[in-house]
């Protein structure tokens, strides 16, 4: 091989290392400003993109237990909002029974209100997986996600963009027959406030004209845990949506100092009174309105957050690393290492020794996620929120939260009839509970949990799967295949802090078609 071909292959060699690490890289700016939380929202989260789809096992409604076939629905009496990302496809739900709507997450949405990344939505997966939900009596929605402020303003002061975005909508709803969507645009610019109540407004009238499985349909929002630009109407969304799912995390974030990422209070140690889930319900309670508690879910983290410190105090200061933990994962790590817990905030922590740095990790374990749901109970809000199914790892603490709080005889709240638009429907909670299925037997309270070993970043990655079915959106491009990249990783950016990265996949693409052109050339130059 010649001079000029060895600088071709060193040049693709490069360019190969500078596009993996613009799409790989982790954001911890340790010196991001406090404004910065502003973005704080699934995007704080494991890179969906390093783990791929895997593929579900397909559901058999005969395969049911008799005594599980013969349950109407869940035993919970508020609603409990399951995020199922796409990359946890494969995990195995115990307990349907304290869900009453399954949000798959996630379809991406362009700035014109098409759809982008498919991500496995139209194939057999997500097909079985909405058989699975609705024999156990759980709603299903799809959730459509956008990261880009400025795509979001884009497509929301438009009618005719708004519009194919409604149509959009619809047509994913119909690919699978699921019972509405969840809207997860991060973040709404202040200048399209107006125009985003108008578009949910819009979005909920055509989901109810269609009667989605013989309802008015399900369509909710995610919402911030901090409105910093004051860019969400949040008793205009409330009352023209079924309700806003707000994402209580993210208070201490990757590019700041270490800290609980869900804090229930503030105070103490913590001085920064915004820093906290009580904070936020008060928030949304006192600009959405008493009237509207009931459509008020406060979601909540089944993960956690480590940061590199120079020793154990707390609160510590960031050495500038930082990287998200799912709870299966700091459970293990927290036995083996001493777990503490801060009574300020009700949240559990402790310090690990890994990749020759010290680390101090925040995290939910059963009794502060049990104390946080006590409180959405005492606050008459209704109901819950999950970042996200899978990352328990199949352990019982995190459930047990929910048994211990809402399974009893309580209705499912309803929101206030002379409050709402005529138009809107009623949450009486139909298709949530019923008097007669207390059979169905709660969990108790257990640390028993599977032996595989979990590392840092979730579950081991074993080959590519694609799950790429025979069904495809109707007026949209064919889902696009997903190839799993075992990178074993984590990164703050996926579902609140910053845009998401450049996928992999595309990374890889690019890579091939580099390759191919410098053969093409190297064959010619020989």
């Amino acid at each position: 091989m010649g001079i000029d071909s060895i600088r071709w292959l060193q040049a693709f060699v490069l360019l190969a290392g500078l596009l993996s690490n613009a799409a790989l890289e982790v954001h911890a700016d340790s010196d991001a400003p406090v404004s910065f939380l502003r973005s704080v929202g699934h995007q704080d989260l494991i890179d969906p993109a390093k783990k791929g789809m895997r593929q579900r096992p397909l559901f058999k409604a005969e395969a049911l237990p008799l005594e599980a076939a013969s349950v109407p629905g869940p035993v919970v009496n508020r609603e409990v909002i399951g995020y199922l990302p796409y990359w946890e496809m494969d995990y195995e739900i115990k307990h349907w029974q304290y869900l009453t709507i399954l949000a798959w997450f996630a379809v991406g949405m362009d700035s014109n209100g098409d759809p982008t990344d498919y991500h496995g939505w139209g194939g057999p997966s997500t097909e079985s997986l909405v058989d699975e939900a609705h024999a156990h009596g759980v709603k299903v929605v799809v959730t459509i996600t956008n990261f880009s402020d400025a795509e979001i303003g884009t497509l929301l002061k438009s009618p005719a963009k708004r519009q194919n975005a409604i149509d959009t909508c619809l047509e994913l709803m119909a690919v699978h027959q699921v019972d509405g969507v969840n809207i997860d645009f991060e973040f709404v610019p202040a200048s399209a406030k107006s125009d985003f109540v108008t578009f949910m407004a819009d979005l909920k009238d055509a989901v109810t004209a269609v009667q989605p499985n013989g309802s008015d349909g399900h369509v909710s929002l995610a919402g911030p845990a901090v409105d910093w630009d004051g860019a969400y109407d949040y008793d205009e969304l409330l009352l023209h949506s079924d309700g806003i799912m707000v994402m209580a995390y993210g208070y201490h974030w990757g590019g700041g100092n270490p800290g609980p990422v869900a804090p229930l209070y503030s105070g103490g140690k913590w001085p920064d009174g915004k820093n906290s889930v009580a904070w936020t319900i008060d928030d949304y309670l006192k600009w959405g309105g008493e009237a509207n508690r009931h459509r008020i879910y406060i979601g909540l983290p089944w993960y956690g957050r480590e940061w590199t410190v120079a020793n154990a105090g707390v609160p510590g200061t960031s050495l500038g690393e930082s990287s998200a933990v799912i709870f299966t994962t700091a459970k293990k790590q927290a036995a083996q290492e001493g777990k503490q817990y801060d009574a300020d905030t009700d949240t559990a922590y402790y310090h690990i020794n890994h990749d020759s740095s010290l680390w101090q990790v925040w995290f939910d374990d059963a009794q502060g996620f049990d104390a946080k749901v006590a409180y959405i109970v005492d606050k008459d809000l209704g109901g819950l929120g999950i970042w996200a199914l899978g990352y328990d790892g199949g352990h019982n603490d995190l459930w047990d939260g929910i048994a211990n709080n809402m399974v009893g005889d309580e209705p499912v709240p309803g929101p206030d009839t002379d409050s709402s638009p005529e138009s809107d429907p009623e949450l009486n909670g139909e298709d949530v509970f019923e008097s007669d299925i207390t059979q169905e037997e709660v969990i108790e309270p257990s640390d028993a949990g599977p032996d595989e070993d979990v590392d840092s970043a979730g579950k081991e990655v074993d080959g590519t799967v694609v799950d790429l079915g025979p069904s495809t959106p109707p007026r949209a491009k064919k889902p696009k295949e997903n190839t799993q990249l075992a990178t074993g990783t984590t990164s703050d950016e996926g579902c609140g802090i910053s845009p998401q990265p450049s996928s992999p996949v595309w990374v890889f693409l690019t890579l091939v078609l580099l390759f191919a052109r410098l053969r093409s050339r190297l064959r010619r130059r020989a």
